[in-house]
């Protein structure tokens, strides 16, 4: 029993809505074996974890899990509760799992929900072999597996800041994105996208940064502007630090110059041996000390996002209140027990250091770390207030005197960020800090840590993420934009057409376009990256350019499947049809598995998206079903039963009206051309790219374009292979037709052999194959669908992909072969497996105004082919052609 191999997928997934784990798991010799045929086994897992009573499992209440147990699962199921309850243990349980089994024997996938990539993957590896310990009777540490567990949770957790914005930013519904390993994210999509780094934005200046960086820089810069900043030098050497006090005077502060989280601070300093002692204390920092002025009062941080203050607070420093029986190490020990305090950042409060700023301070009370207080006796471990060094925070945020607010906005401005923490001292943070000797700006920090505004031991929460997410998107009036709007695309056949019809139609409107397709990935029309970019890793990619507005997706099936959705919610989801294709493969056996993975689509759509849904596809119920959006339909019938009732609901739908494309929404009817306006319809005998058209009409509908501009657009969107390279392309070569489609499933061929069975040609010979990772009924199912056309077809060249995805030469064409000799004795059938060979004997044994139609698996292999034969390819314009038919349009859809 061994895990082969675990994977994350972070986007909405067919599993659940939430990032997953997926763990293939190899059960050796437990495949087959049920709960209750091992002996022992349910008590000792029970005993062991008596907690699983709570899982309900699929009997939907307390207890059901254990009932199946005695009842008898299979061991990956029983991990796959084992892991939820490990996490559950650890802090970090989720509610959603399930097992599955593969193709392969013995071999079973079991996803669970989780919140914490590492601490799930080590949660799910232990719980394989808690299990195998429980059968082999061995030793279990449960809470061992749990400490192990929170320990990773901490350590790959994000920081506090950090989640405080992306929690503000969920809440808002503003897509982000992980950047990096560290804590860069991106916030929204798109030409909108902001990116954060903790509380550093791409807005805040890095000379901003540089200068606070430098604190006597920082205080040179606020003293010359009349702000007041305690009086202070650099030194570079004991001897000089000592000079420096003899200036100044006592009380001093010393610090590093460049120094955070107030390491290296001493505050309150009042003789040269202190002094020399503080001074090699802030140099184990840096390599120059600030010797300034100590400031009288309590210690306060003030934060600025933008032009307002959103939150202040007191901060007290570390220390412990006596009890009379410990001493102040053991004291320390005690509170760092407190379950409100951690490691780092990990929770609201930081554990408290000992080190050699605390001695000091210490020193200076006649005490040290043995000392033992008296009852109720407060012993202050530092003078400096951080939290990272074991302080806390009182919010103070409605206590600040408005005019100490006007310094706070205008010292950020000075430095020159867009957020600031801005330390001050003050003895009353209810007057001016510049009057009457109240106090002083002391630090202006870049980054500024919000956990102490968020989590304050007292008084009010400040949501400075909420402020922080509101600044950067420019909120005003309850509204922001945050991401650049998302189409997406699914289907079984049309989608690549689709998506370039909507691209054509986006980008005529002005709108600077990102898209992909099985073709590549496009820039405002642009190829930037060739291949099969329908998967999520593509738009995810794309959702990073800041020069786009506008998305238009293509997503198949296989990254759904593999890796969910690259993007979180679409604006519109367009489903263009459901066919028999890719049955066998990433474990969809029927047309129902398929409609569950593509439904996902219909799913994740904004609150007031859209879901465009093909009326006429057999399927189309099931969508209707899952869809999240307002539905647009688009039908080829008039009398359509969806259509008809959708719109007497008040909804819209566009339709086929004879030879028109009509758009309606409730009783009103509006007639938007007649097909043979648009191009890419070959004159109306393209019936597939009918639907194609009116998919892309209604996504620009939903998108926010009027009905009567997304039509006159595609009147220049073409069959072309400029428009739709490989999608219905024709072309003359020296007086023979090429017809190039990427028709590869047995709905696909079928559509495009119904237009040329209308194409005005004396002969077809054709070009065919089918994908090996196919399974032997749909290649059969295609071969019945050529030989169905063998009035039209006077030969068939059967061809195989160079990639031949697990199956051996020639067997997916003797397939074919055999399936469309059987149909029809009279279509001729010959092998020729080398793709570029077939096409070049097609393209020979053609004879003037005969067809060639080429079902490709690479389209430049039609071009090499040509060229090899001394032929130059013309693009030809389907009206030409259809110019020499008698019919007239309407019969030939019919």
């Amino acid at each position: 029993m061994e895990i082969i191999n675990i994977k994350t997928i972070s986007g909405k997934n067919i599993y659940s809505h939430e990032p997953v784990l997926e763990a293939e798991l190899d059960l050796g010799d437990f495949a087959g074996v049920f709960s209750n045929n091992v002996s022992c086994f349910n008590s000792r897992l029970h005993q062991i974890l008596p907690s699983l009573q709570e899982h309900v499992c699929s009997r939907g209440y307390p207890g059901g899990f254990l009932e199946r147990l005695e009842e008898g699962t299979l061991f990956g199921h029983i991990i796959e509760h084992v892991t939820l309850e490990l996490m559950n243990l650890a802090g970090i349980g989720t509610n959603y799992g399930t097992t599955k089994a593969t193709q392969e024997d013995g071999i079973y996938q079991v996803i669970v929900e989780q919140i914490n990539e590492e601490g799930a993957k080590y949660a799910l590896e232990q719980s394989v072999e808690l299990v195998k310990n429980v059968i082999n009777d061995n030793p279990v540490q449960v809470e061992e597996i749990v400490s192990e567990i929170q320990e990773i949770v901490n350590e790959t957790k994000i920081g506090p800041s950090t989640e405080a914005i992306l929690s503000a930013a969920e809440e808002q519904e503003i897509p982000y994105l992980k950047l990096d390993e560290a804590s860069m994210y991106q916030l929204g999509t798109g030409k909108y996208q902001k990116r954060i780094q903790a509380t550093v934005t791409d807005e805040t200046s890095v000379i901003g940064v540089d200068i606070a960086c430098d604190k006597t820089k920082t205080n040179n810069s606020l003293h010359e502007l009349g702000l007041p900043v305690p009086y202070g030098k650099i030194a570079s050497t004991e001897e000089e630090a000592v000079a420096i006090v003899q200036e100044i005077g006592y009380p001093i502060v010393i610090k590093p110059r460049d120094g955070n989280q107030g390491k290296g601070v001493t505050l309150n300093i009042n003789s040269e041996q202190e002094t020399r002692s503080a001074f090699k204390v802030a140099m184990s920092y840096g390599d120059e000390a600030i010797v300034e002025q100590h400031i009288e009062g309590k210690h306060y941080r003030l934060v600025v996002v933008g032009d307002q203050l959103v939150a202040g607070a007191e901060r007290i420093p570390a220390h412990v209140v006596g009890d009379g029986q410990h001493t102040i190490r053991e004291l320390v020990d005690i509170e760092n027990q407190n379950p409100l305090r951690g490691f780092g950042h990990e929770k609201p409060l930081s554990k408290i250091q000992l080190d050699p700023v605390v001695n000091m301070v210490l020193a200076r009370k006649n005490m040290t770390m043995n000392y033992i207080p008296q009852q109720d006796e407060l012993v202050y471990l530092r003078e400096s207030a951080n939290l990272s060094t074991g302080g806390i925070s009182l919010d103070v945020t409605d206590e600040i005197s408005d005019k100490t607010i006007r310094i706070a906005i205008r010292v950020a401005k000075i430095v020159g960020l867009d957020i600031a923490g801005v330390d001050l001292v003050a003895k009353d943070i209810g007057k001016p800090v510049d009057e009457d000797d109240n106090g002083a700006i002391i630090e202006v920090n870049a980054a500024p840590g919000i956990r102490m505004h968020e989590h304050p031991v007292k008084g009010h929460p400040r949501r400075v993420g909420k402020s922080i997410v509101d600044h950067l998107f420019n909120k005003r009036n309850d509204t922001l934009q945050a991401r650049a709007p998302v189409i997406s695309v699914t289907g079984t056949n049309g989608k690549t057409t689709t998506v370039r019809a909507i691209d054509h139609i986006l980008r005529s409107n002005g709108k600077d376009v990102g898209m992909t397709s099985s073709d590549g990935t496009f820039i405002k029309g642009e190829l930037i990256d060739s291949g099969d970019n329908t998967g999520p890793n593509s738009a995810k990619a794309l959702l990073k350019d800041p020069t786009i507005d506008s998305f238009v997706f293509e997503t198949a099936r296989g990254g759904l499947v593999k890796n969910g959705l690259g993007y979180s919610n679409a604006k519109v989801a367009v489903v263009t049809n459901i066919a028999n294709d890719h049955l066998g493969q990433d474990g969809i056996e029927s047309i129902d598995d398929l409609i569950f993975v593509k439904s996902l689509v219909v799913e994740a759509v904004e609150k007031q998206g859209v879901v465009v849904l093909n009326a006429s596809d057999h399927y189309v119920s099931d969508f209707i079903r899952k869809a999240k959006g307002r539905i647009i339909f688009y039908a080829m019938e008039s009398d359509n039963h969806y259509v008809k009732s959708h719109l007497a609901a008040g909804g819209s739908a566009l339709y086929l009206d004879q030879d028109n494309i009509v758009y309606a929404t409730g009783k009103f009817h509006r007639k938007l051309g007649e097909i043979t306006q648009l191009p890419l319809t070959m004159a109306g005998m393209a019936r597939h790219n009918i639907e194609n058209c009116m998919a892309g009409i209604a996504a620009a509908i939903g998108f926010g374009i009027a009905p009567s501009k997304a039509f006159e657009v595609l009147k220049q969107f073409a069959p072309s292979y400029q428009d739709t390279p490989g999608r219905c392309n024709l072309f003359r070569c020296q007086g023979k037709t090429v017809l190039l489609d990427y028709g590869h499933n047995p709905e696909g061929m079928n559509r495009v052999l119904a237009m040329v069975e209308k194409m005005p040609v004396e002969k077809v010979i054709s070009v065919i194959g089918v994908p090996g990772d196919r399974n032997d009924k749909l290649i059969k199912e295609t071969g019945k669908v050529v030989g169905k056309y063998h009035e039209l077809i006077e030969k068939v060249l059967v061809k195989e992909d160079s990639d031949l995805r697990g199956r051996k030469s020639g067997e997916t064409a003797n397939l074919l072969q055999t399936t469309m000799t059987e149909f029809s004795e009279e279509l001729a059938v010959e092998q020729n497996l080398q793709e570029i060979e077939a096409i070049k004997t097609a393209l020979s044994e053609a004879g003037e105004n005969d067809l060639v139609l080429i079902f490709y698996e690479q389209k430049d292999s039609f071009f090499n082919a040509s060229e090899e034969l001394g032929l130059s390819p013309e693009p030809l314009d389907f009206n030409k052609l259809a110019s020499q038919s008698n019919n007239p349009v309407s019969q030939k859809l019919n």
